[in-house]
């Protein structure tokens, strides 16, 4: 990412000079989807430090600390927003408050072109998502041993408790 950054930023502001004449900046976002400014693994800052090595100053660190600029033209604006701030960031960034109903209308988007490609495709691939569907459902599924008759919890091991709730999974699967 930061390579492609470095590589490309002079041509991705004269690409959209030729579209919107009277752009004068670029900003250039490093979007995480989720998380928080504490829980990133940080690679996002990784790509702001290889960019301070790299043509790239902070813009204000008072004002506006990990904004980074461009050296030479000041023009070209490199940031990150994480989560919440994401999502009202493509929304509508004058509104925090936005960030929920974004990421809501995305999901909805997507589920409508998910289920749009599972109806197109093939039946291998359309067996192979049930199967991958069933696989995650099993690996979740637990008998609360107290909850089961005592005859069931004195004789029956895990692996046969696995068995048994395979098998009633399978009777109760929609199919295909």
């Amino acid at each position: 990412m930061t390579r492609a950054i470095i590589d490309n930023y002079p041509r991705w502001m004269v690409q959209t000079k030729k579209t919107y004449p009277k752009v004068r900046e670029l900003d250039v976002v490093l979007g995480l989807t989720y998380g928080t400014d504490s829980t990133t693994n940080n690679k996002e800052n990784q790509v702001l430090v290889k960019l301070l090595q790299n043509g790239f100053v902070e813009e204000d660190r008072s004002n506006r600390p990990g904004v980074l600029i461009d050296k030479r033209t000041h023009s070209i604006r490199v940031y990150r927003r994480i989560g919440k701030e994401f999502w009202a960031f493509i929304g509508q960034p004058d509104n925090p408050a936005s960030a929920e109903s974004v990421f809501l209308e995305v999901l909805l988007a997507l589920a409508k072109a998910l289920a749009t490609g599972m109806a197109n495709a093939d039946l291998e691939t359309r067996i192979n998502v049930k199967l991958q569907q069933l696989s995650a459902a099993l690996a979740k599924l637990r008998f609360p041993r107290n909850s089961l008759p005592e005859w069931i919890r004195d004789d029956f091991t895990e692996e046969q408790l696995f068995w048994f709730a395979t098998a009633m999974t399978a009777f109760y699967d929609e199919g295909i």
